[in-house]
């Protein structure tokens, strides 16, 4: 559950939320909080749907973070490493 205002993690938020809805839960206020807690409690059911999506979304997310890391270094890092390697030149900069 999250308020209106997620500041650095609304990308994260977003990206949980596009996977799956259930993901994540948006409230108004503490009263909201209270009441939306409330509910989800009260419903064993519903509280494992919202568990497993979260949990999904998750790890989605995860592997997407992962997969965004690794290229970032393969294009930024690996690949001028290679080009010296292989060249025996300087990669430029």
């Amino acid at each position: 559950m999250v308020g209106r205002h997620t500041g650095p993690f609304a990308g994260m938020v977003r990206e949980l939320r596009d996977f799956n809805s259930a993901a994540v839960w948006e409230v108004d206020d503490a009263q909201a909080l209270a009441t939306a807690l409330g509910q989800l409690l009260a419903d064993v059911t519903r509280l494992a749907e919202a568990q497993r999506a979260a949990r999904q979304a998750v790890e989605a997310a995860r592997h997407g973070t992962l997969e965004r890391v690794w290229t970032s270094l393969d294009e930024r890092v690996l690949t001028k490493a290679l080009s010296v390697s292989y060249s025996g030149r300087e990669p430029h900069a």
